[in-house]
């Protein structure tokens, strides 16, 4: 303790004390209120951070639930088109039945009527020949003419 000098530590302590009050008196309530300024800029800046905070998450929120609204009516959208083709198919099909089983009947018909005209087109090709060589076995017409009259009623 011999190299401390009592004057050299009354010395350091008047001149911490004149530091002291130099900083109280000049910048002390600057300091202080610019701290004070600071903390109340960051409280402001967390109460800001914490709202976006929240709004950030409502609005993902809110963006999750639309994409799923929109996810279900485009399924719904895609289900109900579907049915419209299952319906529109089975529509055409049963056109596509109605009308073979209309033209298979037309062409039955047809042939019925064809075959009918072939039978009567044979019936007298039949019938002329027939008197033509009837009229070469009978030299007489009447005759003749009786002969195959009674053997269409035969026929018949």
């Amino acid at each position: 303790m011999d190299d401390l000098k009592l004057g050299v530590v009354i010395a350091q302590i008047i001149n911490f004390g004149l530091l002291f009050f130099v900083f109280k008196y000049f910048l002390g309530d600057k300091l202080s209120k610019a701290i004070g300024e600071r903390r109340e800029k960051l409280e402001k800046i967390s109460k800001v951070d914490s709202e976006c905070r929240e709004r950030l998450n409502d609005a993902n929120k809110k963006a999750e639930d639309i994409l799923s609204e929109a996810k279900n009516k485009s399924n719904n959208m895609i289900s109900q088109a579907e049915n419209l083709a299952k319906n529109k198919k089975n529509e055409i099909i049963s056109n596509a039945k109605k009308e073979a089983e209309g033209l298979i009947e037309s062409a039955t018909r047809s042939m019925e009527k064809e075959k009918l005209s072939m039978i009567n087109s044979l019936k007298t090709n039949v019938m002329d020949l027939v008197i033509k060589l009837n009229s070469k076995v009978f030299d007489k017409n009447t005759l003749n003419k009786a002969f195959v009259e009674k053997e269409i009623e035969m026929m018949k």
